[in-house]
């Protein structure tokens, strides 16, 4: 009823005047949300400083979180400091990922509203992941699911002692050959996998003791089996046409790559040599055009945040 309606209005000039100074309105507020903000940079700006250097000294001299935010960050940096020791060690290679990524590269720390860590590693280290960390004594790698949107999977390392907080979310990268007519190939094919992934969890779900999984392990091994054997299978076919030499790197369909429009698609010298940059105590390990990272998933990275809260812990 409510589409009827909407039709019918939408053949009436008074209507379609009203949305048109609507859309109007709405751009000449972001145009001078967008004038007002370089006018606030502009302010900040000492001589010799290019515009970045301004923003990224801004960010960098913002206090960090106070009370429970920071205690929890500092938690999760404990955790942090003690993986990548192990990470180093056994020769794993690995990088910040997302709102990690952002906090090293725009604070050179956690951002401070952010609430957890994300680290990627590529997809042909997992199983030596698990082998080293399940022999570890303080420490549980398992799987966590989710299954409110797409159906995804992370390793994730915690703690064994339930009391300590702290955990590492692992985004996993393939390797492919670049594509002739460029990146979204590449990603349309993974695209292609992500959608038999999606379609093949719904075929399952009858068989399923639990359907609904929210960052969690799956405890039913009955449940557990079939759903890693969806995954297990389309990994197979996905790799028989993806992946080859390693040129390239690309998000796996394991987890959430969909945000926006970024294609998460790198060429090998995006990300080798590494660079390092300061996270709190530690220096962390980045991709050599770590930008092209934040902007394929940020856009403007160093705009003014329009959100500065928690994303996934109520504090």
């Amino acid at each position: 009823m409510k589409q009827f309606i909407k039709k019918i209005l939408c053949k009436t000039p008074a209507y379609r005047e009203q949305i048109r100074t609507k859309n109007l309105l709405n751009a000449k507020i972001t145009d001078m949300e967008k004038k007002n903000e370089m006018m606030f940079w502009w302010s900040l700006h000492q001589p010799g400083e290019t515009m970045t250097e301004t923003q990224l000294r801004f960010y960098k001299n913002l206090p960090k979180a106070e009370g429970r935010i920071r205690e929890h960050q500092l938690d999760y940096l404990g955790i942090l400091e003690k993986a990548v020791k192990i990470f180093e060690k056994n020769n794993l290679t690995y990088w910040p990922m997302g709102g990690t990524m952002l906090g090293v590269v725009r604070h050179n720390a956690f951002i401070p509203w952010d609430d957890d860590l994300d680290i990627s590693m590529m997809a042909e280290d997992k199983e030596k992941l698990f082998e080293i960390f399940e022999k570890e004594e303080e420490f549980v790698i398992e799987e966590v699911y989710w299954s409110d949107g797409l159906l995804l999977r992370c390793p994730r390392i915690r703690y064994k002692d339930e009391s300590k907080n702290g955990c590492i979310d692992i985004f996993l990268w393939e390797r492919a050959d670049n594509e002739p007519t460029g990146d979204r190939e590449l990603w349309a094919k993974r695209q292609k996998y992500v959608q038999m992934k999606e379609q093949a969890f719904q075929k399952l779900k009858p068989s399923l003791h639990k359907t609904l999984f929210a960052g969690e392990p799956i405890t039913d091994l009955h449940d557990k089996e079939l759903i890693d054997k969806l995954f297990n299978d389309i990994y197979k076919q996905q790799r028989q046409e993806c992946q080859k030499s390693g040129n390239t790197i690309y998000g796996q369909i394991d987890m959430w790559f969909e945000a926006g429009r970024w294609v998460g698609v790198y060429a090998k010298e995006d990300v080798l040599p590494f660079t390092t940059m300061k996270f709190e105590t530690l220096d962390m390990p980045l991709p050599n055009h770590y930008d092209k990272f934040l902007t394929a998933q940020y856009g403007d990275w160093l705009a003014l945040p329009s959100k500065v809260s928690p994303k996934h812990t109520r504090f």
